[in-house]
């Protein structure tokens, strides 16, 4: 009985954090019209894709699907989902977040084991992303810690 309980808590816990809003380093202050945010919601439940990095810098633990970003040029780490069968095949994806806009990021399967993915502005329906680059990526180590070398050399600061 203690373990069905414990179970149904977790569930519930884990349910609860899929659900989560992640804000970038200086989004806390501006108001909602001020920022961008990104929706990452694909599926209902597991989703194939799922960002690792905001500019190079860790966005912590947690299953996250609403991110709000300050504006200007924005670096969204992008990787598979290996739970759900999907390569991590990190991406940076570049776009300009504006302030008060709404984007989604897009899951494109190619079949196999590839894949891709796009940055969309929800309002137009189109598509936003400028530029995306492969960062080398590795465990030094230490158990869910993650390291990547970005191609824009600002990134690779990244915590």
């Amino acid at each position: 009985m203690l373990r069905r309980k414990i179970l149904l808590i977790i569930l519930i816990l884990f349910a609860l954090s899929a659900c989560g809003t992640y804000s970038m380093e200086g989004a806390d202050q501006l108001s909602e019209n001020e920022v961008a945010t990104l929706d990452t919601k694909i599926q209902k439940a597991f989703d194939p894709i799922h960002v690792s990095f905001i500019d190079g810098k860790s966005r912590g633990v947690g299953s996250f699907k609403i991110y709000k970003l300050v504006p200007g040029e924005r670096v969204i780490t992008v990787t598979g989902n290996q739970v759900m069968r999907v390569l991590p095949n990190y991406t940076d994806v570049v776009f300009n977040a504006e302030a008060g806009k709404e984007y989604k990021l897009k899951f494109i399967s190619h079949g196999g084991d590839k894949w891709s993915c796009e940055i969309i502005e929800k309002s137009t329906g189109e598509r936003v992303d400028f530029e995306q680059t492969n960062p080398r990526c590795w465990h030094p180590g230490n158990v869910g810690s993650l390291k990547c070398e970005h191609k824009r050399a600002y990134l690779n600061n990244n915590k």
